[in-house]
């Protein structure tokens, strides 16, 4: 089952695709423009952007689908929060527009790319992203950008320029870790032959741990 958009669709507070009567949704936007309080894609339903001319404007986006989201064209603009899993992908010749007022996250549990994503957001904290997200061309202009560590272990030399945000554990392993900004660590930091050099603040709400053992 497909909803396909060549004009405009408003669909206030939250539009939400799901399975029905054991079929998948799609939302195809031919060029037209889509604009949600809340944007919810899961059970196997999917985005399609044919034309570069497409925008979809949401608050929220959860990608929460088992089905593959490829998009390569049209712009999302969203004001609020991305929470997507791995079946989410952008190129760079889809615009991701963080926009909001208020800090920003674009959040993952697993590994995934996006293309073009464009920081208009001016926060004091600005848009803070995954770094389980690799993104090809990152916009970011003034605005600062923070980067979450939510449960990952760290093996190479690593250079943040932005500020970085540990809320799970992190684990860094014969290696470095720069940043060029702020440290915000409300997990524990296990450094195992490692350094950590942090240019401007560290706040500290836990431990970090120092292991040589050459």
């Amino acid at each position: 089952m497909s909803l396909t958009i060549d004009g405009s669709l408003s669909a206030g507070e939250k539009l939400c695709l799901s399975r029905y009567n054991g079929k998948e949704s799609k939302l195809i936007n031919n060029g037209g423009v889509v604009t949600a309080g809340e944007l919810i894609i899961k059970n196997g339903s999917q985005i399609e952007i044919t034309d570069e001319k497409s925008i979809i404007n949401c608050k929220n986006l959860k990608y929460e689908s088992d089905n593959l989201s490829c998009l390569d064209k049209g712009t999302l603009n969203i004001t609020g929060n991305m929470d997507i899993n791995s079946k989410f992908i952008t190129t760079d010749l889809c615009n991701i527009i963080m926009s909001g007022e208020d800090t920003q996250e674009i959040r993952t549990k697993e590994t995934t790319n996006l293309g073009m994503v464009k920081s208009l957001n001016d926060s004091v904290h600005g848009v803070k992203i995954s770094s389980k997200i690799k993104i090809t061309d990152l916009q970011n202009g003034k605005h600062r950008v923070g980067y979450i560590y939510d449960g990952e272990t760290i093996t190479n030399d690593t250079a943040i320029d932005g500020d970085v945000y540990v809320s799970g554990y992190l684990e860094i392993n014969a290696c470095s870790l720069l940043v060029y900004g702020n440290l915000y660590q409300d997990r524990e930091i296990i450094c195992n032959d490692a350094s950590i050099e942090i240019k401007e603040n560290l706040y500290q709400g836990y431990n970090i741990r120092v292991e040589n053992t050459k």
